[in-house]
């Protein structure tokens, strides 16, 4: 079951849950659950096997890292030469720490959807596209293409103009909060086996 999955001296759910909290003291960490939620997830990916990325998916988030980071540098008015001095960072160096960055991402995101997987967590359309409402409503847009539109940046998307969006775009960045939206719900469930959500 998911306790021996994850480790490997608590044998019930109420001893994983006095495990979880003796690392949290060691840590001198409160109990909130984002804590609870990222300790769970650091034992998890300590116990994981594999990667469960291919190179292809690693190259191509560094490129959209790349995107995002020169786009960011342009709107404050430098050239790339000029961070690279101001920052003392090669391109080499800073293109190591992006690989660094995409690659525990990518293995985040592998082993929490295999979770998903195994656990037969789904995440429908229509509960997608209600959940992207309830967020486009709490951060005050009025549509939920508003709402994408404000997330494009994270996939390194920058429209030109008022031109806004294009329909392969749209998809791209709908994805991608989608998949968001069901590692949150797997990182809900994992807390609920912990079963602090109780206390």
């Amino acid at each position: 079951d998911f306790v021996k999955e994850v480790s490997e001296t608590s044998k019930t759910v109420k001893e994983y849950r006095e495990e979880i909290r003796d690392i949290l003291k060691k840590n001198n960490e409160s109990w909130d659950k984002f804590n609870i939620q990222n300790e769970i997830l650091e034992v998890i990916l300590e116990k994981a096997k594999g990667d469960g990325y291919t190179q292809a998916e690693v190259d191509e988030g560094i490129a959209v890292q790349e995107k995002i980071l020169s786009h960011s540098v342009t709107e404050n008015g430098e050239t790339m030469d000029e961070y690279y001095e101001r920052t003392g960072k090669t391109k080499e160096e800073l293109k190591s720490e992006m690989e660094d960055l995409v690659k525990s991402s990518l293995r985040e995101t592998a082993v929490l959807l295999k979770i998903a997987e195994q656990e037969k967590l789904e995440m429908t359309e229509d509960e997608a596209e209600k959940t992207m409402e309830e967020y486009a409503k709490k951060l005050g847009f009025s549509t939920v293409d508003d709402y994408l539109l404000d997330q494009a940046d994270e996939c390194g998307i920058y429209p030109k103009g008022n031109k806004g969006l294009t329909k392969e775009e749209t998809e791209t960045i709908r994805t991608h909060v989608a998949e968001s939206i069901l590692k949150s719900k797997v990182m809900d469930w994992l807390y609920d086996q912990a079963d602090f959500g109780g206390e």
